[in-house]
């Protein structure tokens, strides 16, 4: 109780530095976690005394509570109600949760996997969830929902195909008519979302070159050129130069040998935005596609088999080396996909620096951090990341951890590495 007293009373204008202001935010997160806990037991308690005479439960007691006694949509209602069995069926998440180690996020990354999973399938799922605790503490909840969406699939090999199918049932697409009169449209992707972002965004290049070479006084903004890019495809405007279809699509599935050689088809195959991908959807693939083979070491690190030019721009092999590294920006903590990253150079170009060693992936905003904000990012030959602050203080440290499903093969006998180490008082 002493605590959130103190995280009430709190005179936020005599907060003095960033460093000090992080700290709190850290006390006031433990706070609000500590709620969120209470709820969520709150709500599976709601079930248990709500279950049928016989014991089965009866549905829903937990989340209609919620929804009256929170006053809350029946969305976050039944958002909380599956957190409650996160809660209840891997209590040390609930303990971290609690002591504000991660947040609300995190556990609702862990209920959409089990949703899926197979009640007969939990407690072995629940016997590996303590590597799961140590992702989710150093790790935003997108990377965790990665790794444990993986877990689930080496346990039931049936979820990803699950998975797929319900991701597929819920795609669509809805108009929202506005009081200026203006649409709005709101687009729900199944597994085929990357493929539609690839199409769009080749079509706005070409929409943005045209109005660069018009020389026009007010620029075109990249949403804008997508909005332009999707109207060229509707109409057919496409076709008048590039034939039936807008561009070859590149549909990027990580899957290994020996998935393959497998008799029931790949175990683990996914996108390379995560996405889960049917064992049929794969050998359809196989039968039209051209292959490009990645070479990892036994750590998980990609081996450069091509003499990098004078090229600035990553090659499509060098880009698909790098997915197959990571996941995610390769900042600590960051959980923004690879697929909606832009390739950095650790070194900045200088005519022949463009190879694997110098480059990694940087969402947008953490790309513009070191271009134009003076933050530096360097890695060791182990891909150990170390991110530096403009005044040249250490801010955060993570080891190279690539995607589970090459981690698990490559890495399995090896020790899992340390978390993020982070600094803030130094920046």
């Amino acid at each position: 109780m002493e605590r959130f007293e103190t995280c009430v009373s709190l005179d936020v204008g005599r907060l003095s530095s960033v460093g000090e202001v992080e700290r709190w935010v850290r006390a006031v997160s433990s706070c609000r976690a500590v709620l969120e806990v209470r709820l969520a037991e709150l709500a599976a308690r709601a079930d248990q005394l709500g279950a049928a005479p016989d014991g089965s439960a009866s549905g829903g007691v937990g989340r209609e509570v919620l929804r009256r006694g929170a006053r809350v949509s029946g969305a976050q209602a039944t958002a909380e109600s599956g957190r409650a069995r996160v809660v209840e069926l891997l209590p040390e998440f609930g303990q971290a949760w609690e002591h504000g180690q991660i947040v609300g996020e995190h556990i609702d990354a862990l209920a959409r996997v089990l949703r899926d999973l197979p009640t007969a399938k939990v407690p072995e799922f629940a016997a590996e969830a303590a590597a799961l605790v140590d992702t989710a503490r150093r790790s935003s909840p997108e990377r965790l929902a990665r790794e444990a969406r993986s877990l689930a699939n080496r346990v039931c090999p049936s979820t990803a195909e699950t998975e797929a199918a319900r991701l597929q049932g819920e795609r669509g697409m809805r108009f929202i008519r506005h009081r200026d009169g203006t649409l709005s449209a709101v687009v729900r992707f199944g597994n085929e979302g990357s493929e539609a972002k690839r199409i769009v965004e080749h079509e706005a290049s070409r929409v943005l070159a045209a109005h660069e070479r018009q020389a026009e006084p007010e620029p075109v903004t990249h949403e804008q050129a997508n909005l332009d890019a999707l109207m060229s495809l509707i109409r057919g405007e496409h076709s008048h130069r590039n034939g039936d279809r807008p561009v070859k699509t590149t549909f990027i599935v990580q899957v290994t040998f020996d998935d393959l050689r497998q008799a029931g088809g790949p175990l683990g195959a996914v996108t390379s935005d995560g996405l889960p991908v049917p064992c049929a959807r794969v050998n359809e693939l196989l039968g039209e596609a051209e292959l490009l083979p990645v070479l990892l070491d036994d750590a998980g690190i990609g081996v450069e088999l091509t003499i990098a030019g004078r090229r600035r721009l990553a090659s499509f092999v060098q880009r698909a080396v790098l997915g197959s590294m990571y996941a995610t920006c390769m900042f600590p903590g960051c959980g923004v996909p690879f697929d909606d990253c832009e390739i950095h150079h650790l070194v900045p170009f200088n005519g022949a620096n463009t190879k694997l060693e110098n480059m990694g992936p940087a969402c947008g905003q953490h790309h513009h951090d070191t271009h134009d904000r003076g933050w530096k990012v360097t890695l060791d030959h182990a891909r150990t990341v170390t991110v530096h602050a403009p005044d040249g203080t250490r801010w955060a440290t993570e080891p190279f951890r690539p995607p589970d499903h090459v981690r698990r093969r490559s890495m399995h006998q090896q020790p899992a590495p340390p978390g993020v180490t982070h600094h803030p008082e130094a920046a």
